[in-house]
């Protein structure tokens, strides 16, 4: 006995009834034809529902005839309809059942602490998960019209009402319902004899809905029937199911065909929210929907794949929001801690917890955000991992991944942290070849694959660079025209040196490619000393005039050293020294971009930063006894021994009373050498004495020789690329003159004598034998001017706050020992480990004439 009717249509009634047999709600489809021929002609037949064995496919359990009136009895789907979880999710109007989507459990508005809560589902991300189940539903149901085209049918009536899903246990199962229209398809190769089923064309007219119609089936009417006809209307039913409304909603059939004989295209949803966040869904849309048949997925199993891989960008999109989270809480970390560095920098070690409180309270907030940044990429990382499980080929994952390593991987290299270098360059060139496998996998399953990222490859190609170490490197020189080669860094019994050098024409260089600048070595033959590649670490060798001009580099990973000053939007030229400008005791730093601070073995480096320092020249060797005590001579000579006693190096003895270091002092008042070396480097004297001296060398010499800045003091040790020490990364106590350097009692050593204590600008015994007095107060985090490193004038006579010393010395412990370390004293103190170095800016070149330089430019 019939109960309830459900649908009616051309196509006759559908109702439900209890089967009296099996106890059980069954559905019965009564299709009345207007004559026998008509109704023998569709017995024939074998229904769809009875060939196509799938989940999908509702199956047919009977089938028989009275009079014209044939019945069909199918199993009963207890479940919803497209067209209504189309109406639940753009809000269309009440539709009598409840919401068929899983949003995310709704919230009540006020908790029960009485605060307001936000409803998950009216948030953009609610939505899109929204969305999202729903085009899961939809692909399931592209999987069973897919299972029918691979036996050679098409369904010809796919609509939102023709797709069902049941619930069974939690789980949804989607159904293709209504194969009355579906047509088998001639086999490949043979005639197409496969009549349309002569009956109900007779009853309807037409094939299908309008709003859901191929534009080839709307003009050619019985003419044009494939797989692509269904792929369109699964297109049509993606519209709607992103924006409310299909593509020509609300139209007959004839006006149909005259739109589309105008123009078979049809506007896309405009939906602000799928546009920015989903766009992929859209382009799925879109190829699905095109005129052409042939740019079309091939069949709905196609369909179901593009969209599927859609599907999975847009949560990785979305997922990438984790990532740049992390990013972005790690950058709060270091300013935090910036900011706790410069709270700490005027308390004094003396004073207690009182003026550390806002310090402490900044390195905590510092240590939390970098700790939510470690959660943020985890998650970040199961989201990928997760999409990965569900197709593990997918190119745009691995490529995320690969960026991920690739960034570890500068960071590492920066760092000199070799077993990060190794783990993370081993983990990009596994990316890196998932991807191609994942591009070529896709060009031959998916080949239209709409929602693909076209960036990928290039993004593939970036990274290929980045593992075979190229880089790029503009050079401007003033005078331009000089010849330029480069050199790799090589490390050799833990020592970096350069290589062979290669020329690079003359200058100007512009973006020209550098080889072989990466983590590993690519000789072919093996060098007869152990070697290693040191990772972006090389030098450009400039011949300028009678000297050769080092201008260290650290460009690796594919990256462009192109000289650009901060602000800048052009390189900066290198100004060069002309003849006998320089002399063999002045090494040249020109200006550039120099890694300062940041090693974890350093005693309170600056934090890690990059920074522009202006060029200058410092004097290779430190200032010696011979050239202090020829300074407090012509102070006794021009009648200011009184002066000159003040500035004699001296310390306190145990009672307290000042004695001479080491000088003697004849009836004359000068000053001679007792037991000191005259080579040795000068040291017990004040920052006010060391001042002095400079003041007094540059006027006799005529250039504007002062203390270095510590800026300028870390740039001349350590080069540009962050090395550790000036001679590499490895500390060893016998490369210089520290603590254990040598068998017997710890003292300094000449300065022209052997060492390996040399920078890249070839200034020596910057890690060891004597430490400098900087022109700088201490200050905890140094100001800056933007990126550009702010050089104090030499003009003050305060001696109030502590002044800043640089390197290391003859009692400094190897293990303490880093061109980062930074020490602070009273500008009284008198150190027997503290001495004198001379530089000069020269940052707007040299007078031609005078081969001086000129006033450094601001």
């Amino acid at each position: 006995m019939l109960d309830k009717r459900l649908a009616a249509g051309g196509f006759g009634t559908v109702w439900t009834a209890q089967d009296r047999t099996l106890h059980q709600t069954v559905v019965i489809k009564l299709v009345e034809f207007p004559d026998a021929a008509a109704r023998d002609a569709y017995l024939a037949a074998t229904p769809v529902e009875a060939v196509l064995r799938h989940d999908g496919i509702v199956p047919i359990l009977d089938q028989g005839h009275e009079g014209l009136l044939v019945w069909m009895v199918m199993k009963h789907v207890a479940g919803s309809t497209f067209e209504a979880l189309i109406a639940t999710l753009h809000g269309s109007g009440t539709t009598g059942v409840e919401p068929t989507v899983s949003l995310p459990d709704r919230e009540s508005t006020v908790s029960s602490a009485g605060v307001s809560r936000v409803d998950p589902s009216e948030t953009p991300e609610g939505q899109l998960a929204a969305i999202e189940a729903a085009l899961e539903l939809l692909v399931r149901a592209s999987r069973a019209i897919g299972f029918a085209h691979a036996n050679g049918t098409v369904h010809r009536d796919i609509k939102p009402d023709n797709l069902m899903f049941e619930e069974h246990a939690g789980s949804r199962t989607p159904r293709v319902i209504d194969w009355g229209l579906a047509r088998t398809l001639p086999r490949p190769g043979t005639a197409d004899t496969v009549d349309e089923p002569p009956s109900l064309h007779a009853m309807t007219r037409s094939v299908g809905v309008p709003n859901y119609l191929a534009p080839e089936r709307l003009l050619d009417g019985a003419g044009r029937d494939e797989r692509t006809v269904d792929v369109y209307a699964l297109g049509a039913v993606l519209h709607r199911l992103l924006g409310g409304r299909g593509p020509r909603p609300g139209i007959g059939l004839e006006e149909a065909r005259r739109l589309v004989a105008a123009d078979p295209r049809v506007s896309l949803p405009d939906v602000p929210l799928i546009v920015s966040r989903a766009p992929e869904w859209l382009r799925v849309c879109a190829c699905a929907l095109d005129p052409q048949p042939a740019l079309r997925p091939r069949d709905a199993d196609a369909f179901a794949d593009a969209l599927e891989l859609a599907m999975l960008r847009v949560r990785l999109r979305r997922n990438r929001a984790h990532r740049d989270d992390a990013r972005r809480l790690e950058g709060e970390a270091v300013d935090l801690r910036v900011a706790a560095r410069r709270a700490l920098a005027t308390v004094c070690p003396w004073e207690g917890v009182e003026p550390r409180r806002e310090a402490w309270a900044l390195e905590e907030a510092a240590e939390r955000h970098a700790d939510e940044a470690l959660d943020m990429l985890a998650t970040w990382r199961r989201g990928v991992d997760a999409v990965l499980r569900e197709r593990p080929r997918l190119p745009e994952a691995h490529i995320e991944l690969a960026e991920h390593h690739a960034r570890t991987l500068r960071r590492a290299e920066r760092t000199g942290d070799r077993a990060a270098i190794r783990r993370h360059r081993l983990a990009l060139i596994e990316a890196c070849d998932a991807v191609d496998d994942g591009l070529e996998h896709l060009r031959r399953s998916c080949p239209i694959d709409p929602s693909a990222d076209p960036e990928v490859p290039e993004r593939l190609r970036a990274h290929r660079e980045l593992l075979a170490g190229s880089a790029r490197v503009t050079l401007r020189t003033a005078p331009s025209g000089v010849a330029v080669a480069w050199a790799a860094y090589r490390e050799i019994e833990r020592v970096l040196t350069l290589a062979q050098p290669s020329s690079l024409g003359t200058t100007p260089i512009e973006g020209r490619e550098i080889e072989r600048v990466s983590s590993r070595s690519t000789d072919a033959e093996p060098a007869p000393t152990p070697m290693r590649v040191a990772p972006g670490r090389a030098a450009l060798l400039i011949e300028a005039a009678d000297t050769r001009v080092v201008y260290p580099i650290h460009a690796f990973l594919g990256e462009h050293w192109d000289g650009i000053p901060p602000g800048g939007d052009a390189p900066a030229p290198v100004p060069l020294p002309p003849a006998g400008a320089l002399r063999r005791s002045e090494c040249y730093v020109p200006a550039g971009w120099a890694w300062i601070g940041g090693d974890p073995h350093a005693i309170d480096p600056i934090e890690r930063r990059r920074v522009w320092i202006g060029g200058f020249v410092m004097a290779r060797q430190p200032v010696t006894h011979g050239a202090y005590i020829a300074f407090l001579n012509d102070l006794v000579d021009r009648g200011r021994g009184a002066e000159a006693r003040q500035h004699a190096p001296r310390q306190m003895s145990t009672d307290d009373q000042e004695r001479l270091f080491e000088y003697g002092q004849g009836t004359d008042g000068r000053y001679h050498f007792l037991d000191v070396d005259p080579n040795a480097p000068v040291c017990l004297i004040s920052w006010d004495s060391a001042r002095a001296f400079t003041a007094w060398y540059a006027s006799r010499d005529g250039r504007p020789w002062r203390l270095p800045s510590e800026w300028e003091y870390e740039k001349a040790a350590r080069g540009v690329d962050g090395r550790r020490l000036p001679w590499g990364d490895h500390m060893e106590a016998f490369r210089s003159r520290l603590i254990n350097a040598i068998p017997g009692p710890a003292a300094p050593v000449a300065v022209d004598a052997d060492t390996d204590d040399v920078s890249p600008y070839g200034i020596r015994w910057l890690a060891g034998n004597m430490r400098t007095w900087c022109l700088e107060r201490w200050d905890q985090e140094p100001p800056t001017h933007g990126e550009r490193a702010a050089i104090p004038p030499d003009a003050s006579d305060e001696l109030a706050g502590l002044r800043i010393m640089r390197g290391g010395s003859w009692g400094s412990a190897a293990r303490a020992t880093s061109a980062a370390n930074r020490f602070a004293d009273p500008p009284s103190s008198r150190l027997v480990t503290c001495g004198i170095r001379l530089v000069y800016g020269c940052d707007a070149g040299w007078d031609p004439n005078t081969g001086l330089p000129r006033p450094t430019r601001d």
